[in-house]
């Protein structure tokens, strides 16, 4: 297939326990394929059993940042460019600037830190998506910190 991009992503059966692999044609918008498991001994299993698979040759692939998919795509696909999906940078950029805001706050006056730490969820959504009041509020969070503030933006 030329210029496919495949998406690999895991979904839990039972949350916690049990886990299998999708492997989507993202293009075609298309399910290609269904792996019990995530861990790479089984991700390698399926690649050895289904030799069709490794014909692919995709142009891309997109998954999450765990170390068993960047594996085992760059060993059955070492040409593709490997992308992290955007739900995952997107929790770990908002991770990291909770992380920012939990510094601050302890640098903060007792009234100014309880209004963070009641606030900080404001902090995750764009500007933009919020209504009057909470931008209101979002305004007096960033004007805590500059490093607040620089981080938000950022984000």
């Amino acid at each position: 297939m030329e210029d496919l991009v495949l998406g690999v992503d895991d979904f839990a059966i039972k949350k916690g326990h049990t886990y299998n692999t999708g492997i989507h044609n993202l293009k075609g918008e298309a399910m290609l394929d269904l792996l019990p498991g995530r861990k790479l001994e089984a991700l390698r299993a399926y690649a050895q059993a289904h030799p069709d698979f490794l014909w692919l040759s995709p142009k891309a692939v997109v998954m999450d940042l765990a170390q068993p998919y960047h594996t085992w795509i760059s060993e059955c696909f070492p040409n593709a460019i490997r992308i992290a999906d955007r739900f995952h940078v997107h929790r770990y950029v908002i991770e990291s600037v909770q992380e920012v805001r939990k510094t601050v706050q302890h640098t903060l006056s007792p009234r100014a830190k309880a209004y963070l730490k009641a606030n900080h969820r404001l902090l995750n959504p764009p500007a933009e998506s919020l209504n009057e009041e909470s931008r209101k509020r979002l305004e007096t969070l960033l004007s805590y910190s500059p490093l607040l503030c620089s981080v938000w933006e950022w984000k």
